[in-house]
């Protein structure tokens, strides 16, 4: 008989609730069946999530253990209820953003966003198919999100015939937890679930296979999902590659793009790394132009007052507009982006803009390198998706009157669209 997590929690919640003046000790709930810890994991997941995930990985050598951390996102729409797997799967990874739905797989590269591999894959989507197509990945919300393996025998694809034992309420954890271990011939795992949320907050697994022996420690924190529809990769604009491993930025600089050319769709990123896309944007903005602030940030926060002067100019016009700081990959962190995001906006304006958001470009080649030299600029786009003038911010902190004459020039009077 399934008991439902619940249950077992809010018998605990009121078992002292008609104590007496000596009340006797509080008995911990019993260990929840694992169909029971599953059933609840399962319908958390049962609609659209999005999850940031931190990955440590400890291999045993010679000398001890070695351990290496990374981090990604991870958004699942499972579609309908009780479906062989899930609609559609976004995989965040760095610079790298991969989509899966209806058995294809569609990857760019943020920083070479005029790029695009593309393959078909056998469904159903499950951790043994992204096995196939990706080097090894944790991804147990994968398997929750499908009706592929209900007893959850695999949850990531180097685990394959786990049996699970009872879920342990631990009342002293902060917020408290199920925990639920289980073990197999390929290794051990451990997964903790949120009594409140239901869902993963970290997941352990021991790997015991041959010239694969380690360890996975998963630990995860919810983000917003967005609108699975806007999850989807546009091919439009981008050349396609062979192989994933083609999806990198070309080594030769790219022309300067000059007013009257059509400008390619520029991705970029917000903070809660859901992607945002220039032609998107102008989409919406119709039938305005839109403004783009662009802006290096080195680690001297060299250009952010700069652009700063843009951002005043721009919300003195209340025009359409977005902005990004371009930061090279191997400078970037999420502290850094938030303290410039904390710089770039330190008293939010009570009627927002656009550009109030700071978002990310993953380095300049991209971006702002295909407009201008300077290391910060506003680009004003029409509707049509071309270039209708670049205006220079870079060493003009101290102009911003002229600033917004030339802004308020450019986006007055936006020309026909040539035939």
């Amino acid at each position: 008989m399934h008991v439902p997590l619940a249950f077992l929690i809010s018998i605990a919640a009121t078992s002292t609730l008609f104590a007496q003046p000596e009340p006797p000790k509080k008995t911990p709930p019993e260990p929840a069946p694992p169909e029971a810890v599953l059933l609840d994991l399962r319908s958390a997941y049962s609609k659209p999530t999005a999850e940031e995930v931190t990955v440590k990985f400890r291999s045993p050598n010679t000398s001890g253990s070695s351990e290496r951390s990374d981090s990604f996102i991870v958004r699942i729409d499972p579609g309908e209820p009780g479906a062989l797997q899930p609609k559609s799967m976004l995989l965040d990874l760095g610079a790298l953003r991969i989509h899966f739905a209806a058995g294809k797989l569609t990857a760019i590269n943020m920083s070479a966003p005029d790029k695009v591999f593309t393959r078909t894959y056998t469904e159903p989507l499950t951790p043994a198919r992204l096995a196939e197509l990706l080097p090894p990945l944790p991804v147990p919300q994968l398997a929750l999100a499908s009706s592929a393996d209900l007893n959850l025998r695999s949850p990531i694809a180097l685990l394959t015939d786990i049996t699970w034992d009872k879920g342990i309420w631990d009342d002293l954890a902060r917020p408290p937890i199920v925990s639920m271990k289980g073990s197999g011939s390929t290794g051990t795992a451990e997964i903790q679930v949120g009594v409140q949320s239901r869902r993963l907050t970290k997941f352990t697994a021991t790997i015991r296979r041959a010239g694969l022996e380690g360890t996975y420690e998963l630990s995860f924190h919810p983000i917003d999902p967005g609108d699975p529809a806007k999850w989807v990769i546009p091919l439009e604009g981008r050349q396609s590659v062979p192989q994933l491993v083609d999806l990198k930025p070309t080594n030769k600089p790219l022309a300067i793009i000059e007013p009257g050319q059509p400008v390619p769709n520029v991705s970029l990123s917000r903070f809660d790394l859901t992607g945002w896309q220039l032609h998107e944007a102008l989409e919406a903005a119709k039938p305005s132009p839109l403004a783009l602030i662009l802006f290096r940030a080195d680690k001297q926060q060299s250009h952010i007052a700069e652009a700063r002067v843009g951002l005043a100019a721009l919300r003195s016009l209340h025009a359409k507009s977005a902005a990004a700081a371009a930061i090279d990959l191997p400078d970037f962190s999420r502290d850094r982006w938030k303290d410039l995001r904390q710089a770039w906006n330190p008293q939010p304006d009570p009627d927002p803009i656009g550009a109030d958001e700071l978002m990310w470009s993953s380095g300049a080649t991209q971006s702002l390198d295909r407009f201008t030299p300077s290391a910060a600029a506003i680009l004003i786009i029409r509707p049509d998706k071309t270039l209708l003038a670049v205006i220079n911010l870079e060493g003009r902190a101290e102009r911003p009157d002229e600033i917004t004459a030339e802004l308020r020039r450019a986006l007055g009077t936006v020309p026909a669209p040539p035939p």
